[in-house]
């Protein structure tokens, strides 16, 4: 067993081979687009249960009659099930056509005009392979870094001989 800082370095040569190779590949969640100011899905589903009237009150160890629900952490406080029913009901109440209320809202809650932000721009300045997210925002494409523009060029080159 080795101690100190050894063992930190043998992560970071196999990141720098791997880049090195044009074999890294990173990931990128929610908190990068967070600092542009998106929305948390928390925040949405908020908007989902508010707009069905639904609240933890009822469950709240803290619900007494004199509880300021506008302020109670605790009517947001959904289970991991709750954070995928309360959308998937909305979206089944939703009797608008093509459900455009139920986009709307998404539309609505999650947008947003900033700009990418320096996390991004960080992310292309290591030359990546591939980049793989589940961010719903256009940040990463509108970031300011060459880098950037140069993937986007690579890719369509690539995408436009491949498909010859």
């Amino acid at each position: 067993m080795r101690f100190g800082c050894y063992a930190y370095f043998v992560p970071i040569k196999e990141k720098q081979k791997a880049q090195e190779d044009d074999l890294l590949v990173v990931f990128v969640g929610a908190g990068v687009s967070k600092n542009s100011g998106v929305p948390a899905w928390l925040d949405l589903i908020k908007q989902f249960a508010d707009e069905l009237g639904y609240s933890r009150c009822d469950t709240c160890k803290n619900n007494t009659a004199d509880c300021p629900k506008a302020d109670c952490k605790g009517q947001s406080n959904y289970t991991q099930d709750e954070f995928l029913r309360i959308p998937e009901y909305y979206y089944q109440q939703d009797t608008s056509e093509n459900h455009t209320d139920y986009f709307g809202l998404i539309q609505r809650t999650l947008h947003s005009d900033n700009d990418s932000n320096p996390i991004d721009d960080k992310i292309f300045s290591v030359f990546l392979r591939h980049i793989i997210t589940t961010n719903y925002d256009p940040f990463l494409e509108k970031s300011r870094s060459v880098n950037s523009l140069l993937g986007t060029a690579k890719n369509r080159i690539r995408y436009s001989v491949g498909s010859r």
